[in-house]
């Protein structure tokens, strides 16, 4: 990406799409700081909380920052079962014992996983697993869930109701969730604010899908 500006703003969800190899993930992984990079260029972070405004640096990005991995199997302990699972990720939050419970019980019924409260992570299936990574991610209340291809792999029905919990989500926590998309489908599409392509290593914004469309024909 050469002389380009990204904006993510809160109570929106922003994809961002292009082609296989085009560089997605890295620039993700570079924008929640989990990656090096020899390009130059400034990250600024932004929160009223803080008096000073703009952060440069300083961010931690485990604070304000959830990462969901495209193949989240390996970041799971396979001998924890998915209420371990999320009550120690609400632990490093600080809640108390009654707040993990209530989480914990909003985020499986939110994510089709009751039933599998008890149940070891091994012994997930793939869809279960993608969606138990976006649990997780959201429990942890970050300002940015940023998420690779979590939809990937998911049955139509179960990408819909994902993409919907992650609008849910932006809007009800004043966040924003910046994730990258491949082939999603139209009514997948609605619960995107905005997207941005990534042709031929450029990348351009588009508002809403119809600005999409007119972008990709432009580009044909």
């Amino acid at each position: 990406v050469h002389h380009r500006r990204l904006e993510l703003m809160s109570k929106q969800v922003h994809a961002i799409m292009g082609p296989s190899g085009v560089g997605k993930s890295s620039l993700m992984e570079v924008l929640a700081l989990r990656r090096r990079t020899t390009y130059e260029g400034d990250i600024q972070f932004y929160d009223p909380a803080f008096a000073k405004g703009h952060v440069r640096g300083t961010l931690q990005s485990s604070d304000y920052i959830s990462w969901v991995e495209q193949y989240p199997a390996m970041t799971f302990l396979d001998n924890l079962t998915v209420r371990q699972t999320l009550e120690v990720a609400l632990a490093l939050q600080g809640a108390d014992r009654a707040a993990r419970e209530d989480a914990m019980t909003k985020a499986v019924r939110r994510f089709l996983l009751a039933g599998k409260e008890d149940t070891k992570m091994k012994w997930l299936s793939g869809g279960q697993v993608k969606r138990m990574a976006l649990a997780v991610g959201m429990v942890r209340k970050p300002k940015l869930l940023m998420a690779d291809e979590p939809l990937s792999g998911l049955a139509e029905t179960d990408a819909i109701r994902s993409i919907r919990c992650m609008y849910e989500f932006a809007n009800y926590r004043d966040a924003n969730v910046f994730l990258s998309l491949h082939q999603p489908s139209s009514a997948v599409m609605m619960f995107v604010d905005v997207v941005s392509i990534i042709p031929f290593h450029e990348m351009e914004s588009a508002g809403g899908l119809k600005a999409l469309k007119l972008l990709q024909i432009g580009r044909a």
